[in-house]
C-alpha cells in the first residue's frame, strides 16, 4: 500500500512507524470505497501524527474525549511553529480521521448511548402524526426533534410529564429567547410543535389537559418581513464563481443552478436520485419536503441538464448509493444537508453578497422573485415552488416594485 503512494526518499517513514498493519488495513478500506490518490497519502500522514499524540502502542484503547484533546494539542503545537494555514480545518480532519481509523481496528471507547428517558412517547407522537394526521416525513421529523428537546429538558429539570405546569412550560420557552437567542418566527413554530405534542399528550392521559390552550406564541405579523434572497445578477455571478474545472466547483455550480432555478429546498434536493433524472423526456422529478408521497416533475432546462450531466459523468465518484450528489472524498456517501448549506453560504460570502439569511433558502427567494418579474402570476409561482396554498406565494408580490409603482401612478381624476 505505502510503496504505491509514497516515493522511495518518503517510504520508509511510512513502514518503519507503529502499527504499520493497523494502518495499512484502513487505507486499503478507503482505497476499496473510492478514496483517490492524493486522499490516501492526506490520512496516512495524519496516521501518522495520530499514533504520535495518542501515544497508541501496546493495545491503549482511547476515548473520544482524548481524541478531541490530542487535536486541540497538536493544533497548538502547530500554530506556535506556523505551521498550519487552516488550524481549524486541520483540527477537524484529526479528529475525523481519528475517530473513523481506531473505530476501524477497535481502539475507540464509545461510551454507550443513554436511551431518550421519552423514547415511547416520541414514537407514538410520530405514528400519530405519520398514520392520522398523514404528515410529511421531513415535518414528522421536525416535530419529533422539538418535543424530544423539549421532553430532554423536562427530565434534565427533573420534571415528569404527567405532573407539568403551564408555569414550567413558560419558563423552558422563555430559555430559548434568552439562553439561546430564538428570533421570534423560531419561538412561534417550537410554542406551536409543543402544543400539538400536548394535545396528543393530554388525549392520552400522559399529562394535563388542556395545557395546549394556555400556551401563547410570540406574534408574527404576516408578511412583516420582505424574503431575502440576492439579485438575479448575483445569481449568475454565484454560478459563475463555480464554473471552473475543479471536481468540487463543478458539482456546486449543479447545486445551485438546481435550487436557483427550481427554487428547491434543501431536503429536496437532497432527496434528489439518479432515478429523478429521465434524460430522455428530460424531465426532472421532486420529491417534495412538506407533502406526503407527492412528486412534482418540471421540464430539465439545458443549462440545468448540462451542468448536471458533466458532474455525473466527469465527477460523480462511482457508488452503489443512487443519491444524485456524493461527497466526492472517502468514504463515498450521500452529501448531507449541513454540507450543502455551508457551501452555499460560503460561496455567498466569498462573493460579498449582502442578505439577512445566507443558504440554500436565500436561493429559493431568488427564483421566487425572477419569476415574478417575468410576470407569472402568484398562483404559477406557488406552483413552482410546491406551497400548497397560495397565501404562502402572496408575500412576494410585496417586492414587485414595478407593479406597486403602477399602483401608485393610478390617477384618481374624474373617480371623485
Amino acid at each position: 500500500m505505502f510503496e504505491k503512494l509514497f516515493t522511495r526518499r518518503g517510504l520508509p517513514r511510512y513502514l518503519d512507524a507503529p502499527l504499520r498493519d493497523e494502518r495499512t488495513r484502513f487505507l486499503a478500506n478507503w482505497e476499496a470505497a473510492g478514496a483517490r490518490r492524493a486522499s490516501l497519502q492526506l490520512l496516512a500522514a495524519y496516521q501518522l501524527i495520530i499514533s504520535d499524540y495518542l501515544v497508541l502502542g501496546d493495545g491503549r484503547v482511547v476515548t473520544p474525549d482524548e481524541v478531541n484533546t490530542a487535536g486541540d494539542r497538536w493544533v497548538a503545537d502547530q500554530v506556535a511553529k506556523k505551521a498550519l494555514k487552516r488550524p481549524s480545518t486541520s483540527r477537524g480532519r484529526f479528529v475525523s480521521f481519528a475517530t473513523r481509523w481506531l473505530d476501524f481496528i477497535g481502539r475507540l471507547r464509545v461510551p454507550p448511548i443513554t436511551a431518550h428517558p421519552y423514547a415511547d412517547t416520541l414514537s407514538a407522537f410520530a405514528t400519530f402524526m405519520r398514520e392520522e394526521k398523514l404528515m410529511a416525513s421531513e415535518t414528522v421529523k421536525l416535530r419529533c426533534q422539538r418535543a424530544g428537546d423539549f421532553l430532554a429538558q423536562l427530565h434534565r429539570l427533573d420534571i415528569r410529564l404527567a405532573d407539568v405546569t403551564i408555569n414550567e412550560i413558560d419558563r423552558i420557552v422563555a430559555s430559548k429567547r434568552e439562553d439561546h437567542e430564538w428570533a421570534r418566527t423560531t419561538i412561534r413554530t417550537y410554542v406551536n410543535v409543543l402544543r400539538a405534542f400536548l394535545a396528543f399528550a393530554g388525549q392520552r392521559r400522559l399529562c394535563s389537559v388542556g395545557l395546549e390552550m394556555q400556551m401563547i406564541a410570540p406574534r408574527v405579523y404576516k408578511g412583516e418581513n420582505l424574503p431575502s434572497g440576492p439579485s438575479w445578477e448575483e445569481v449568475e455571478k454565484l454560478c459563475a464563481t463555480a464554473d471552473t474545472g475543479r471536481p468540487a466547483a463543478i458539482r456546486d455550480r449543479a447545486i445551485i443552478l438546481l435550487f436557483a432555478v427550481y427554487g428547491l429546498r434543501l431536503g429536496e434536493l437532497q432527496r434528489l436520485t439518479l432515478d429523478d433524472l429521465d434524460w430522455e423526456g428530460e424531465t426532472l422529478r421532486v420529491h417534495r419536503s412538506k407533502q406526503v408521497e407527492r412528486t412534482q416533475e418540471y421540464p430539465l432546462s439545458r443549462t440545468v441538464g448540462e451542468a448536471v450531466l458533466r458532474y455525473v459523468t466527469k465527477v460523480r465518484p462511482r457508488s452503489g448509493s443512487r443519491a444524485l450528489f456524493l461527497q466526492l472524498t472517502s468514504p463515498i456517501q450521500p452529501l448531507s444537508l449541513s454540507a450543502i448549506k455551508t457551501m452555499i453560504r460560503r460561496r455567498e460570502r466569498a462573493l460579498g453578497i449582502t442578505l439577512r439569511h445566507y443558504g440554500p433558502h436565500s436561493l429559493r427567494h431568488a427564483c421566487a422573485c425572477r419569476l415574478l418579474a417575468e410576470g407569472l402570476s402568484i398562483k404559477a409561482i406557488g406552483d413552482h415552488l410546491g406551497h400548497r396554498c397560495v397565501g404562502a406565494t402572496e408575500i412576494y408580490a410585496k417586492v414587485d416594485l414595478k407593479g406597486l409603482r403602477t399602483v401608485g401612478d393610478f390617477s384618481l381624476e374624474g373617480l371623485l
